[in-house]
Order: C-alpha cells, then sequence, then structure tokens
C-alpha cells in the first residue's frame, strides 16, 4: 500500500520506480522482481539505488510528458555524479522546460564552474542577472554567445537590450544589426527597433520602425497589431489603433483578441506600454523567437524560449498562451491544462483559453467536466459560436451523436450564414447526424458543406463512403470517391473507401489493389483489415482471407464489429459471415 503522506511528486517517483524494478526482474529472471511488486512508496529510493536506475526512470518520465519527475529523477542521478557535464546539462535542460528557473539557474552556475556553458544556459544567467539590475554582466553573458543557429537570434535580439541599459540607444541599434541582415527577418528587426527606441525614448524613430514592421509583414500577426496599437494610443492617437483593430478583424473574421483591447482603450484611456524596460524587452525578445519556433514545429526549443521569456515577465497572458500551446503539442495535456487555468478569463486570450481548459479536459478523459464547462460558456456567451463548435466536438469524439447534434445546431444558429470556411461545421453535424441514424438530414449537411468546398476530399470520401455502402447513386459516388483519392493518395481510409466501392461493385480486382494500398498506408487499422479480408475472400484466397480477419480483431476493433468478424473466422463470408 502506497504511503498517502508523500507529496505527489514523490508518489509519481515511486510509481516509476518501482515499475522500472519489477520490470527489471522480470527481465533478469530473478526473485525480486515478483517481490518488488509490493514495495511501499515510502522506501522507493532503495529500489533502483543505482545512478543508472535513475537515469533510466528518467528518460521514462521524460517521454511520458511528465517533465517534472524527469528532472526529480535525474537529480538523483546526478547526486551521485555531481560533476559530470552531460547530466548537469540535462538536468539543466529539464529544469527549465519544467518552469523551475531557481533550480535551473544553480545549474547554470554549476555548469559555468565546469567550463561548459551553452547558449541557453548563458541565456538563463543573463536573464538572472538581469532581473537583479546587473545588465553589465547580463550583456557579457549574452556577449559570449556563438553559434549559427539560434544563437544568430539570441544574441543581437537580447544584446539590444542589455546595451540599451549600459550604453545606450546607439550601442542597442548596433548591437541589433546583425538581425536585420538575415533574409526574411527584417519585419522582426524593424519592430525590435521600434520596441528598442520606443524605450529608449525616441517615439519619433519608434513610429518609423513601427510603421515599417506593418508593412514588410506578410501577415499582421495580432502581437504586431497589439504592440503598434498601444504605442499609437501612447501617443494619443487612438484612430491609428482603432485602424489596426479593424484591419486585423478583416484579415482574420470571427477573430475575438481585438475585443479586451476595445474595451480596454474605452475604460483605461492611456495605456502602459507593453514592453516598458529592457527587461520586458528581453522576455519579448524571447516570446516572439519561441513564436517562431512553435509555428515552424520546434516545439522543444520554443518551450525553452517561452520559459525563458515568463521568467522575465511573469503573468502575461500572451506568453502563457503560447506556452500552454507548445506543452499541448508536446502530449504534455495535464501541463498544459493547468497553464491555460491561469490566463485570467476576462482578458487577452482569456475566452481562447477557457475553450482549450475544456479541449484538455476532453484529452485527458474527463469529458462530464468538458462538457459542463462548455455549457458554460454558451450560456455565457449567447452572441459566440466557438464554445458550442467545441462541444460539438467533444461530444461527437465521445460517441454521444445526438448531444453532438444540438450543440451544431446552436453554433450554426448563432453563425447564421456560413462562410466558405465554415464548412466543416457541416460535415461533422453531418457525421453526427448520420451516426444518430438521421440519413436524409445528414445528406442534406454532406452536401452543404460541399457546396461551400466543392473538392473537400474528407467530405467527398464520407458521402461516397455512404452512397457506395447504401447502394445508392454510385456513378456519383464513384466519382466522387476518386476525386478524394487524387488529392489524398496517402489516406488509408480515403483509399479504402474506393476498394470498398469496387467491393460492393464486384469488381474485386481493382478492390485488392486499393485496398493493400490502403493497408500499407495504416496497416493497424482493424477495419482495414477486415475489408481486406473480405476482399481476399471474393478472390478465393480464403487463408489469406482469415489471416486478415485475424489481424481486424487483434486490433480492437469496435465492440459491434467483433461478432461479425468471429463469425466470418468460423463460416468464411459466404456461409453465414457479413461483408463490411
Amino acid at each position: 500500500m502506497a504511503n498517502s503522506s508523500l507529496p505527489d511528486r514523490s508518489r509519481r517517483l515511486a510509481g516509476m520506480l518501482s515499475s522500472l524494478a519489477v520490470l527489471a526482474g522480470l527481465l533478469l529472471g530473478s526473485a525480486a522482481g515478483a517481490d518488488n511488486t509490493g514495495v511501499s512508496a515510502g522506501n522507493f529510493a532503495d529500489m533502483l539505488p543505482s545512478p543508472l536506475g535513475h537515469y533510466l526512470a528518467s528518460r521514462h518520465a521524460q517521454s511520458t510528458g511528465d517533465l517534472d519527475a524527469a528532472a526529480d529523477l535525474l537529480s538523483l542521478s546526478l547526486a551521485s555524479d555531481p560533476d559530470n557535464p552531460q547530466l548537469l546539462q540535462t538536468c539543466f535542460d529539464l529544469m527549465l522546460d519544467a518552469g523551475r528557473l531557481p533550480e535551473a539557474v544553480d545549474l547554470a552556475k554549476r555548469l559555468e564552474q565546469a567550463g561548459a556553458l551553452n547558449g541557453v544556459d548563458r541565456v538563463t544567467l543573463a536573464i538572472d542577472r538581469a532581473k537583479a539590475g546587473n545588465f553589465a554582466a547580463a550583456d557579457l553573458y549574452l556577449l559570449s554567445i556563438r553559434g549559427a543557429g539560434l544563437e544568430h537570434f539570441l544574441n543581437p535580439m537580447l544584446r539590444a537590450w542589455t546595451q540599451l541599459a549600459t550604453v545606450g540607444l546607439d550601442g542597442a541599434e548596433k548591437a541589433l544589426g546583425p538581425l536585420g541582415a538575415i533574409n526574411g527577418f527584417q519585419p522582426l528587426y524593424e519592430l525590435q527597433l521600434g520596441l528598442v527606441t520606443d524605450v529608449g525614448g525616441k517615439p519619433d524613430e519608434a513610429r518609423i520602425h513601427y510603421n515599417k514592421a506593418l508593412d514588410l509583414a506578410n501577415e499582421r500577426a495580432f502581437r504586431l497589431i497589439q504592440l503598434v496599437a498601444n504605442f499609437r494610443l501612447r501617443q494619443g492617437h487612438p484612430q491609428g489603433a482603432e485602424a489596426l483593430y479593424a484591419t486585423f478583424e478583416q484579415e482574420h473574421p470571427g477573430s475575438f483578441l481585438v475585443a479586451p483591447l476595445r474595451r480596454a482603450m474605452k475604460e483605461a484611456g492611456k495605456p502602459k506600454p507593453i514592453v516598458g524596460s529592457p527587461l520586458e524587452g528581453m522576455a519579448e525578445s524571447l516570446y516572439q523567437l519561441a513564436g517562431l519556433l512553435e509555428s515552424n514545429q520546434s516545439s522543444d526549443a520554443a518551450l525553452t524560449l517561452v520559459r525563458l521569456a515568463l521568467a522575465a515577465h511573469p503573468d502575461d497572458p500572451i506568453y502563457l498562451s503560447l506556452l500552454a500551446e507548445t506543452l499541448d503539442s508536446q502530449s504534455q495535456t495535464a501541463a498544459a491544462l493547468a497553464v491555460f487555468r491561469q490566463v485570467p478569463p476576462d482578458g487577452l486570450y482569456g475566452w481562447e483559453a477557457q475553450i482549450k481548459v475544456a479541449d484538455e479536459l476532453h484529452k485527458l478523459g474527463r469529458d462530464d467536466e468538458a462538457v459542463a464547462a462548455l455549457q458554460k460558456l454558451i450560456d455565457s456567451q449567447p452572441g459566440r459560436a466557438e464554445a458550442a463548435i467545441e462541444l460539438g466536438d467533444v461530444l461527437r469524439s465521445a460517441s454521444r451523436f445526438p448531444e453532438a447534434v444540438k450543440a451544431y445546431d446552436t453554433a450554426i444558429a448563432r453563425i447564421g450564414t456560413l462562410p466558405a470556411s465554415d464548412w466543416s461545421l457541416y460535415y461533422f453535424r453531418g457525421i453526427a447526424l448520420e451516426r444518430s441514424d438521421q440519413w436524409p438530414k445528414a445528406e442534406l449537411d454532406f452536401k452543404k458543406a460541399l457546396e461551400l468546398q466543392p473538392n473537400q476530399p474528407y467530405v467527398l470520401n464520407y458521402l461516397g463512403y455512404t452512397w457506395v455502402d447504401k447502394g445508392v447513386h454510385l456513378d456519383e459516388a464513384m466519382a466522387m470517391l476518386k476525386r478524394a483519392v487524387d488529392q489524398k493518395p496517402d489516406d488509408g481510409y480515403i483509399v479504402d473507401s474506393l476498394a470498398w466501392a469496387y467491393y460492393r461493385l464486384g469488381n474485386y480486382d481493382k478492390a485488392v489493389i486499393y485496398q493493400e494500398k490502403a493497408i500499407s498506408l495504416d496497416p493497424s487499422d482493424s477495419v482495414l483489415n477486415d475489408h481486406l479480408g473480405d476482399i481476399y475472400w471474393k478472390l478465393g484466397r480464403r487463408d489469406e482471407a482469415r489471416f486478415q480477419w485475424q489481424r481486424a480483431l487483434a486490433f480492437k476493433p469496435d465492440a459491434d464489429r467483433v461478432a461479425p468478424i468471429e463469425a466470418k473466422l468460423q463460416r468464411g463470408l459466404d456461409a453465414g459471415g457479413t461483408g463490411g
């Protein structure tokens, strides 16, 4: 029995160490493996006392996304070999990614003593020194950053701020210069110059750089709009800020990000600067780099930088939102949920964060909580459709199809005339209707989705497959399925639909070609293996058919498909079993 008095983190470590100890015993064939299943959490540290055991347990925790446990476990390994630079670096990385900055700073100082600092270590120590007001020391750490990768951006963007604090605006502009020479980074360079000259007390120069950033940006991201609008408001130009808000809404219809800014503009008048000091400037630089990395699927580096940004400027809602999104992209669902809950619900990203809270609850299997949270949001904002859409998605994923239909009904009613970009609402409601045995209504929704997006492959696939399965509109269905496969030749489910259409038409030779391709694309799908078994049977390949049906059962089909597959294994397809 576990010791309930242990902290949660200790219990997690105990569970991991216990599991590894049992596994080690089984692999070694020792009697200890059987005995360890009953070991209490209170003496977990005795189970795997070796540094290697703790290291392996840390790697396991890291692979499951539990960075806190991974960091704690590796610390146990590091205690046995405290001067090992590789362990020090890995432990530092884990502490930083887990958001445990004081411990990360201590480890960075130990790496400094060992002469083993890398770029991120130096940034961490620079942030620590800047927070203490020692920008000269921070600048020295940054000056030593060398490299052609991420360091190529960290050095100029961060040193611009330490130079501003220690030398002045001329030094800051000179330090930032190399960023402007990087192809494609001119908008970011101009924005950084705008911020530096703004904080440096040169509003006329700042205005020029901000406007250049707006002109050069291929897409005016919300943060760019927010920063420049904030500057215009501080300069007594609310019309200029409103023009930016209107442009953003025109380019991003349905966005709910501008509303809090407008509300603050009316209520508070002249705002405080978003970036008002060199330390906040360093945080903003880290955030902007983290956002670029996350958008390019480099979530590990993005996580590190956004953690550092929050270390320099805690509780900024836009930083918290990026942190939560990054954690979510790494499947650290519980951690993402905790961060989304830190975003103030009435401020920037608040509405989006509350919807994401429900999404994370759903991913954690806590559907009742997710549904309750979304219903509360729906009731609180009768004019908004986003929470109703999310509720429909959650209910559909949970196979609660009639309830999902009602949620989608609410969303569609609130939107009114759906733009082409919202084709998926009809598509998903169509799925929920079809699974609720309301085919005539479902068919209408699929057709409406195709009116909005005539070549949408998933809608073509779903409608075409269902028509073939019902034996209606076969020529049109085949044409739709071929169009879907032409667009998505590497999607196993769409290729399976075309194969199954040929099967239903009795063209088994063509069916097997497409079905074998579908299996090659998704070999562990139960339905695809079941279909291939049916096609093999029709071609007289009976042993291969039974093999595929056995595979279909091994891949855990839906409960209502188990009995038909078992019947085919016992009696074959022609002697009582049914295809499909």
